[in-house]
């Protein structure tokens, strides 16, 4: 193998790692502060702050498998980001209305 391809092949795994580590937990992280603003309150008035607390595991674990399997590296990085900006602007709209 030449020193190029090697190369590539580490910066690949280097930009997986990034996506499939700190990117989807920041996005997972969004989903939950988000779910807060776009879940219905229900009766008592707390299930938008706690589903998404106790969804919190299941939307990190299905973000690492969608980072870790797709093939196509570029799409899934702008799912992730397109899923962290709308949560934000969806939380920044929220708070300065």
């Amino acid at each position: 193998m030449s020193e190029a391809a090697a190369n590539g092949k580490h910066l690949r795994s280097w930009l997986r790692a990034l996506l499939a580590g700190p990117l989807v937990l920041v996005a997972a992280c969004m989903l939950m502060a988000g779910g807060a603003v776009w879940l219905p309150p229900g009766q008592a008035q707390v299930n938008n702050l706690v589903l998404p607390i106790v969804l919190f595991p299941l939307l990190w674990t299905a973000l690492f498998l969608y980072a870790c399997l797709d093939t196509r590296m570029q799409r899934a990085y702008a799912v992730i980001c397109t899923l962290i900006a709308s949560n934000a602007a969806l939380v920044a709209w929220h708070l300065f209305g």
